[in-house]
């Protein structure tokens, strides 16, 4: 998503912020190598006019991110002819912008790089010289990750920095903000489970402006579930039984205040044969949090964040339910069969309407009924 669309769309705030978070975790969902789809993701917008907007970011970003032949407007305009208008003006653009035979991020002058000097790739702002660059990790739609080493007390650390084009977004550099207060849990000490935060690093203007937090070394359970890695018997429910844990603790130390919003199979790093739950930039704070963000990923969505209604610990359970359900049914998502809808509503009725078939109908050799039954409630 480039800098100067992004910050034409701050017109109506209520409605752009809604915008550009949609789009931050359908460019962290890109850059992680989900296949995210536009029309998932646009099912989160609540209106005509919202979803317009939605649609030429949406757009933007992933002809930014994934190389599409000029001819590729056609299958755009079969999937989307309501659009048409933003899809040729958008081609036009891609096909107006300078060429270049290298396609990586670095490459584009026109897309902005999330916190980069574009010639060392290093962050464009002084990290403390006790820190030892080792290399850059992945840039999702909210910062960039470097792996650097910490020589004052000899440890591996990672250091996240918001992207560039959200420095001047009043609501997204709270978020931000907000990631490393909630890391910290107000000063209570480390979460086992979640990543401690050992400093923050401002530059006397915008507040936060990186993190420095603790690096976990490990493998995503999504690409473990991907090479079925995680057997669907004791050991997925011992996973599960972790990972209740760790929201648990984070739940009942902040008294429900803080939930996640996004917990899902690439925000858990499995660790030393333990889960880590790590990317909470959609963590919301409920009391006192102002504007009310959308936040999560298709397929993970309770219903209230499909509604846009207010989130509480129950949203995490809901998301923890969905990803027992897939280690129990070798993948299989439990709403996997829903038609799409552009009314939320719509999509909450037929969840309500077709409920997920129990595991134990779908996996008998392995999964007994009282543990479905427990799989199925948290998803209802």
């Amino acid at each position: 998503m480039d800098a100067a669309n992004s910050s034409s769309r701050f017109d109506d705030p209520q409605a752009d912020l809604r915008v550009e978070e949609i789009c931050i975790a359908f460019d962290k969902a890109l850059q992680s190598g989900e296949n995210p789809t536009i029309k998932e993701y646009l099912l989160r917008a609540n209106s005509a006019s919202i979803r317009r907007k939605l649609f030429r970011a949406l757009l933007q970003a992933e002809l930014h991110d994934r190389p599409t032949a000029p001819d590729a407007i056609a299958a755009y305009l079969g999937h989307f002819p309501e659009y048409k208008d933003i899809i040729c003006e958008e081609f036009q653009n891609l096909m107006a912008a300078p060429r270049t035979d290298d396609t990586t991020e670095a490459a584009r002058p026109d897309r902005p790089i999330a916190c980069e000097n574009r010639q060392t790739g290093l962050p464009d702002f002084a990290i403390p010289s006790e820190y030892q660059f080792v290399k850059r990790v992945g840039s999702g739609g909210f910062g960039t990750v470097w792996k650097y080493w910490d020589k004052s007390v000899q440890r591996h650390v990672a250091i996240k920095c918001l992207r560039s084009e959200h420095l001047g977004i009043a609501p997204l550099v709270k978020l931000f903000d907000d990631e490393a207060k909630i890391l910290a849990i107000g000063g209570r000490g480390p979460i086992p489970g979640i990543p401690a935060v050992y400093r923050t690093i401002s530059d006397g203007r915008i507040g936060t402006r990186a993190i420095v937090m603790e690096w976990i070394e490990g493998v995503a359970l999504d690409r473990k579930m991907a090479e079925s890695q995680i057997e669907n018997g004791v050991a997925g429910i011992r996973l599960i039984a972790e990972l209740a844990k760790i929201l648990g603790k984070l739940h009942a130390i902040t008294s429900g205040r803080v939930v996640h919003r996004d917990v899902k199979p690439a925000n858990i790093i499995i660790a030393s044969n333990k889960p880590v739950l790590v990317d909470l930039g959609l963590a919301l704070n409920v009391v006192g949090n102002g504007t009310i963000l959308p936040g999560g990923t298709p397929g993970y969505w309770a219903p209230e964040q499909i509604l846009g209604e207010t989130v509480d610990p129950r949203t995490d359970v809901f998301a923890l339910g969905v990803i027992l359900y897939q280690l129990l049914v070798n993948g299989k998502q439990p709403f996997d069969t829903l038609a799409l809808s552009d009314d939320p509503r719509e999509l909450v009725q037929q969840m309500r309407r077709n409920p997920p078939s129990p595991p134990c109908a779908l996996n008998p050799d392995h999964v007994l009924e009282p543990l479905s039954e427990i799989c199925l409630k948290w998803t209802l």
